[in-house]
């Protein structure tokens, strides 16, 4: 917790405009404090008196927090008096400004959320503070890396502040933990997470998970970019479930996602909707499958070289607007990487991208699956079966995943690489941080970017996966 101090808003700049700040949330803090015990307590947590931008509030919060560090109690009166012994009760407005403050507050059941408004606004304006420093020291012609030292501290100390205010008591986790239990018990969903759409996947992993770093990784061509593209359209189109879908494509463009995303729902060959050959029977199941996608909240970015912070500041956006629950890259070593990486080894450079994409799964609480190639040793050995080793580039990649997920083609060396047709595929969970490590087997039919299991093949081709697929399920299943 940052130290109390009349600090304020000094220094902030001579910019005309005013620095950001809501001096109504600050009197409706101070006002539920002087009225409850507990909601100091929940704000103390979050705020300190350099939150407040007016330096009267500031003054109260000061008084009310050494009256509260000392173990003593507080009231109006004994905040007046308090700041009439420092000779700071007719700064602030009188006593009649302290009851007004009060009187102004219906309920103190926001105190929370109106004290992460106060920190926020509080960050906002040291990031001005600190921007006015820089530009003065940069026309100063101060040396360069003093400044990015500047910069990468006082950025550290900001980013401290909030991570301290993260800081749960056994007690309020324990709260959450029950409210989300009771929320599955009392719903008819079989999963905790978001779910995948297959089965099997849903009993190995309970669903996508909040927080985590889900990785897919493949050779070239053995149809990952369909896989996901399966997986994108099981969350969308979830009935008991709904989610929002965030889709980077570093690789193909939003017209080509698209056009497999039809073939798939449609189950008409991706290569006849390319060249328009299909026949009036296949239109229709085209159009079809187009007003279902439509009516999927799946949103597409196919900018090629976006960098972690591009990609953060998209999500964040998206997130806080409610709009996804999901977020989908293709794929990692295409990702742009940020000037500061930019003189790092090429290992170190991932390790930096996965770091900050687990780090963006925790902020947001939503699972990212993020694609990533295997190296060519796996083509080298005797056995291909993908190993953790396998993943190009980084070993971090392993650790810093909650989910690593091989997928790979039985006779892929056999077909010299091309895509073929109800092809027996292998997915391999070969880390799974809340679960089992074991082999699930899917025949993947890449003409209509479509992944069955094995022994469910031919029950599937007798339905459509994207409206009955939560009704079947394979014998013993149930």
């Amino acid at each position: 917790m940052r130290k109390e101090s009349d600090s304020g808003i000094n220094g902030i700049g001579d910019f005309a405009r005013i620095p950001p700040h809501d001096i109504s949330i600050e009197q409706a803090v101070i006002g539920a404090v002087i009225l409850e015990h507990a909601a100091y307590e929940i704000a103390n947590e979050i705020i300190t008196s350099n939150d407040f931008y007016d330096i009267n509030h500031q003054k109260i919060w000061s008084a009310i927090h050494d009256l509260k560090t000392k173990g003593g109690a507080v009231d109006l009166l004994i905040i007046t008096e308090e700041l009439t012994a420092r000779n700071q009760i007719e700064q602030i407005g009188g006593a009649y400004y302290l009851t007004s403050l009060t009187m102004a507050v219906v309920s103190s059941a926001h105190i929370q959320t109106h004290a992460i408004i106060l920190h926020e606004k509080y960050l906002l304006r040291e990031l001005i503070r600190l921007s006015n420093e820089v530009i003065q020291k940069a026309y100063n012609n101060d040396d360069v890396f003093e400044i990015f030292d500047i910069i990468e501290k006082r950025s550290t100390q900001l980013m401290q502040d909030i991570q301290d205010n993260n800081l749960q008591t056994t007690t309020e986790v324990i709260k959450t933990v029950n409210d989300e239990l009771e929320t599955i018990r009392n719903s008819d969903r079989k999963i905790h997470g978001i779910n995948t759409g297959f089965i099997h996947l849903n009993k190995m992993t309970n669903g996508w998970q909040k927080g985590n770093l889900i990785i897919l990784a493949a050779r070239p061509s053995v149809g990952k970019s369909a896989f996901v593209s399966n997986l994108a359209l099981n969350a969308a189109s979830d009935p008991n479930n709904p989610t929002g879908v965030l889709v980077f494509s570093l690789e193909m463009e939003n017209r080509e996602i698209m056009i497999r995303m039809i073939s798939s729902v449609s189950r008409v060959n991706m290569e006849k909707i390319k060249l328009a050959t299909y026949t009036p029977e296949e239109w229709i199941k085209i159009t079809d499958a187009e007003n279902k996608i439509m009516k999927m909240k799946i949103i597409l970015q196919d900018k090629s070289q976006i960098n972690i912070q591009q990609l953060r500041s998209i999500a964040r956006k998206k997130v806080a607007k409610g709009e996804i629950g999901l977020i989908i890259i293709d794929y990692l070593q295409l990702m742009g990487m940020m000037r500061s990486d930019q003189n790092l080894i090429r290992e170190q450079q991932i390790s930096s991208i996965t770091r900050n994409l687990k780090a963006l799964a925790k902020e947001l609480r939503v699972p990212i699956i993020l694609l990533s190639q295997l190296s060519r040793e796996v083509e080298k050995r005797g056995n291909p079966r993908p190993v953790l080793s396998d993943l190009r580039e980084s070993g971090a990649i392993e650790q810093d995943a909650d989910l690593v997920m091989f997928l790979t083609r039985e006779n892929y060396q056999k077909c010299d690489n091309e895509e073929a047709d109800d092809e027996d595929v292998l997915l391999i969970i070969a880390k799974n941080r809340n679960g089992k490590c074991v082999d699930l087997p899917f025949k993947a039919d890449l003409t209509i970017q479509a992944f069955f299991y094995r022994d469910e093949w031919e029950a599937y081709k007798q339905i459509d996966p994207f409206l009955n697929y939560q009704k079947y399920s394979a014998p013993g299943n149930d």
